[in-house]
């Protein structure tokens, strides 16, 4: 009885190793999509940035309703000043407005659209937060894998939100 008891704790044993061994692969894979997603971003950013054609676009992203508590929002969170990227109407954020801080490094997302494909799953390897203005634009994404954690709503009267 002893004997059956230790080779189960063995057998135990040996399946937890196994399994942390085939999730090590899955986070490395995970961290070097992050990296890359993360360096499209950044070079997506600086290219907008050097296209003069899109400071129009930028200042009317700036004017979208509940911009200015996404903003806020994501300043708290990051502990940095927050502007909006030149990047919005960029198809890898989802036709949502880039949030950036004042070097053009993706901090957040506001109002992208929901599944819009590869782009949804860009904003989900950059792994950013993604700030809804109502609960019925968030609906639809939060479904996503790892968008639950990631995804929020802005509730501008009560201050609540991600």
């Amino acid at each position: 009885m002893a004997s059956s008891t230790a080779g189960l704790a063995e057998a135990k044993e040996f399946k937890a190793r196994e399994q942390q061994q085939r999730a090590a692969p899955d986070e490395t894979e995970r961290a070097e999509r992050r990296g890359w997603a993360r360096q499209e971003a950044a070079f997506a950013e600086w290219a907008a940035r050097a296209d003069p054609s899109r400071a129009a676009l930028t200042r009317r992203s700036a004017r979208l309703p509940g911009i200015d508590r996404a903003i806020e929002q994501t300043a708290a969170m990051f502990h940095t000043s927050v502007s909006v990227g030149w990047g919005a109407g960029d198809s890898r954020y989802a036709s949502g407005v880039p949030l950036v801080n004042e070097v053009g490094t993706l901090l957040a997302v506001f109002d992208p659209l929901p599944r819009t494909g590869p782009c949804l799953a860009f904003l989900v390897d950059v792994g950013v937060p993604l700030l809804f203005p109502h609960a019925e634009r968030q609906q639809p994404s939060s479904g996503t894998s790892n968008g639950q954690a990631r995804c929020g709503r802005i509730d501008e009267d009560d201050g609540q939100g991600l």
